[in-house]
């Protein structure tokens, strides 16, 4: 493994070492960021489900008290 990181070191400039290392960087982090979006997104869906959800048993649960009342 060394002796091949030596051979690119010999072979190719440092700063395009250092751009090919920077492209990966960013590709990984844009891949990521994507599917943090997706999965927050998703994530998102089901918390408005779940409060509307609570919010309608709520109201169910009120006007059962206000029928059996009157």
């Amino acid at each position: 493994m060394f002796e091949l990181g030596e051979e690119q070191l010999n072979s190719k400039e440092y700063k395009q070492i250092v751009n090919e290392i920077d492209q990966n960087i960013y590709r990984d982090l844009e891949e990521a960021s994507i599917k943090l979006y997706y999965e927050l997104k998703k994530r998102e869906d089901y918390i408005t489900k779940l409060y509307l959800s609570l919010i309608t048993n709520c109201l169910f649960a009120c006007f059962t008290l206000i029928v059996i009342w009157i």
